[in-house]
C-alpha cells in the first residue's frame, strides 16, 4: 500500500495527526492555520516522515495518558498502524482528496476568500483594493505600522478593517472587501513573523 485516498478528516486519523481544523491543519508542512496566507511556499516547513513516524513513536510508547496529551499537543502526531509500514511515508503518501478539494469547491473557496483571488479582480497579482472606500489618514497608517511591529494582537484588531486592509495592501496580502478582521490581522501577524520584520525591515510610507 502506498497512496491514501480519502477525506481530510480520514486522512489525518491515518496519519495519526490532528484534525485539519486544528491550528495545525496540514499533513505536508509544519504550518499553524494563522500562516493560511503565505504564499511563500519556498519558506514553509516541510515535514518529514521519518519525524513524524518518530513523534508517533513517541506517543505510543509514552508511560501515563496525560504526557500523550501532552506530545500530542505540541507535535500533532500521534501513533498510526500505518507507521509500521516501512516504506510508507504519511507526509507524501496521503494524496490530495481530489472529490472534495475540487468538485465541492475547497480549492475554489480558498483562493477567492482566503487568498483574494477573485475572478471578479482585474489581470495581475490578484490582489484587490476598492478604490472607492476612503483611505485611512496618513496618522492612522502611521499607527498600524507601529501597531504592527509591536503591538499585541488585540491592539492590530482594533484598528479596523480600513487600516488592515491598507496595511496587507502595503506588504503584498491579499485584501479584499470580504476578508474580516480576524482573517486581516492573522494574515498580517503571520508576516511579521516569516519575515521578521520586527528586526530587519522597517515599514515606510508608501
Amino acid at each position: 500500500m502506498v497512496p491514501v485516498v480519502c477525506d481530510l478528516p480520514a486522512a489525518h486519523q491515518i496519519a495519526g495527526a490532528k484534525l485539519h481544523t486544528s491550528n495545525q491543519p496540514c499533513l505536508q508542512c509544519n504550518i499553524s492555520s494563522s500562516d493560511m496566507h503565505n504564499l511563500d511556499y519556498q519558506n514553509w516547513p516541510i515535514y518529514d516522515g521519518g519525524t513524524l513516524k518518530t513523534l508517533g513513536r513517541q506517543w505510543r510508547d509514552a508511560a501515563t495518558k496525560e504526557l500523550q496529551v501532552e506530545l500530542f499537543g505540541k507535535h500533532g502526531v500521534r501513533w498510526s498502524e500505518f507507521f509500521r509500514l516501512s516504506y510508507w511515508d504519511p507526509a507524501q503518501h496521503v494524496v490530495v482528496d481530489s472529490m472534495h478539494a475540487s468538485y465541492l469547491g475547497l480549492f475554489q473557496r480558498h483562493c477567492r476568500e482566503v487568498w483574494g483571488l477573485d475572478i471578479s479582480a482585474k489581470d495581475g497579482a490578484g490582489l484587490v483594493f476598492d478604490p472607492l472606500a476612503k483611505p485611512p489618514s496618513k496618522e492612522r497608517m502611521a499607527v498600524g505600522r507601529h501597531i504592527l511591529r509591536t503591538g499585541p494582537k488585540s491592539a492590530l484588531k482594533a484598528l479596523g478593517l480600513g487600516v488592515l486592509s491598507q496595511l496587507c495592501r502595503e506588504v503584498g496580502l491579499p485584501h479584499n472587501t470580504k476578508l474580516t478582521i480576524d482573517v486581516l490581522s492573522n494574515s498580517l501577524r503571520a508576516y511579521v513573523r516569516i519575515f521578521s520584520i520586527f528586526h530587519n525591515q522597517k515599514l515606510t510610507d508608501p
